[in-house]
């Protein structure tokens, strides 16, 4: 932890002389990129106690609507803060349709809800986990859906983009649901492996 915070803290301490050197405290903060930009600019505007606008490039991820940032560090692993989500999220579709590869990997982060409902299922089995119903059914009506409108998915369309992100802002929903009744629980509706390939 006291690597990961000094990374974080080089990172504020940045910030914070450059709010120094222009005179003037940021009144928002604005983050344009995909996933690992949202992520910085979530716990920018945490640290900083500003609001943030979250501009995807792509439909890549479902970070900008999550209360967590997690970030990897090489020496440390993944880790997460409490940072909450953005405040405003804007789509500029034109610009996010440049980015196929990115928009790809959303495809990914939402497949990613099959293998972690197979593995959700294996753990209540095993007696591992207590069943959480409600949740797993709402995950598994959003996979249902994902395998319906799979043929429009596909497509590298404005249209296939906006599914993608519906479905991605439902499972954050979902997963912060899951994330205050038992913080292990957070991630049960789509950590899957494909997870990981995203």
């Amino acid at each position: 932890d006291k690597v990961h915070e000094s990374h974080i803290g080089q990172v504020f301490e940045s910030v914070i002389n450059a709010k120094q050197k222009i005179g003037a405290s940021p009144e928002i903060i604005i983050a344009i990129g995909t996933g690992s930009v949202t992520e910085w600019g979530k716990i920018i505007a945490s640290r900083l106690g500003v609001p943030l606008i979250a501009v995807p490039s792509a439909i890549s991820t479902n970070s900008p609507f999550t209360y967590k940032a997690s970030m990897q560090w090489q020496d440390v692993g993944i880790r997460s803060f409490n940072t909450g989500a953005a405040n405003k999220v804007w789509c500029d579709w034109d610009f996010i349709q440049h980015f196929e590869r990115g928009n790809r990997s959303g495809r990914g982060d939402i497949l990613s809800i099959y293998t972690a409902l197979a593995d959700w299922k294996r753990a209540v089995e095993k007696g591992v986990e207590e069943p959480h119903n409600k949740e797993m059914k709402l995950t598994e009506e959003i996979f249902d859906e994902l395998k319906q409108k799979a043929d429009v998915i596909k497509a590298h369309t404005q249209e296939a983009n906006s599914i993608v992100l519906d479905l991605l802002i439902r499972i954050s929903f979902l997963v912060m649901e899951l994330g205050f009744v038992r913080s292990d629980l957070a991630g049960r509706p789509d950590a899957g492996s494909e997870h990981q390939l995203a």
